[in-house]
């Protein structure tokens, strides 16, 4: 026990030594030790301490040559500490402020991962998911033979994985509430948007279904050309998958949409 104690006090001195020392740093008027303070806490990671001396000097070397790296530091400090959305910030800035800069690279990609990493779970709001697929196509785009385009184009899949099932349940939900209209709609935005999801048989078969529900219980005048749209949808979705898990349903819609058209027009 008396070991431990005598640890614990070494361990508190130091801490208070380190804390005395670093405010003494923050507080001078010495702007290469702060920097040079900086460097040696990065390099240590401790990023707290790094990017508050940093950012206390950075306003005296703007449009320094010590600038870009200033900059840098302050950008990785805050990705290090996986504050993401200030990280994507700062790197965005970077890669603007200093786009000929051979970190410009490393910080395009960094700013599509901190989106990446802040991106939620499907159910939620997509928003993160757009920015990170933008900045990652933009570093494709830039960077055709990057060191990082596999892995900006394995994120981009499984971003675009989550924002396909959230826009189709988002559909569905429509459906579920029998809003008919509203889901044939999303239906169809969400074949235009996502043309090759693994949901795609089943969303033609539920704009079949919806339009022909819509009909169903649309006022007289309106029938007539909604089980039109039925039938026009249908072979459609027949077209595509002639053997579909849904065809027997589907089939049922078209039947009694054209039952519906034909005595109609007796």
């Amino acid at each position: 026990m008396q070991k431990i104690y005598i640890y614990l006090i070494i361990v508190s001195l130091a801490t208070i030594s380190c804390r005395s020392e670093f405010q003494k740093t923050l507080k001078s008027s010495d702007y290469n030790l702060k920097y040079e303070s900086a460097i040696r806490y990065y390099n240590a990671k401790d990023y707290l301490h790094s990017q508050q001396l940093f950012e206390s000097i950075l306003p005296v070397y703007k449009g320094t040559e010590k600038d870009e790296t200033i900059n840098y530091y302050i950008a990785q400090c805050n990705f290090m500490n996986e504050e993401y959305n200030m990280a994507s910030y700062y790197l965005k800035s970077f890669v603007n402020t200093f786009p000929m800069s051979d970190k410009a690279e490393e910080c395009r990609y960094l700013t599509g991962f901190c989106y990446y990493k802040s991106s939620p779970k499907y159910s939620l709001d997509q928003e993160n998911s757009k920015l990170a697929i933008e900045e990652f196509q933009i570093y494709l785009n830039k960077y055709p033979k990057g060191i990082h385009v596999d892995l900006c184009n394995q994120y981009i899949v499984e971003l675009r994985k989550k924002m396909e099932k959230k826009a189709f349940l988002n559909a569905k939900l429509y459906f579920d509430m029998q809003n008919y209209k509203a889901a044939t709609l999303s239906f169809k935005n969400f074949i235009n948007g996502f043309p090759d999801s693994d949901f795609r048989e089943e969303t033609m078969f539920l704009i079949v279904k919806s339009g022909y529900l819509m009909a169903e219980n649309s006022v007289t005048t309106k029938q007539f050309e909604r089980y039109e749209s039925v039938i026009s949808d249908y072979e459609t979705y027949i077209d595509e998958y002639p053997t579909g898990k849904n065809i027997k349903e589907a089939e049922k819609f078209f039947t009694r949409s054209q039952e519906f058209i034909k005595k109609s027009t007796l």
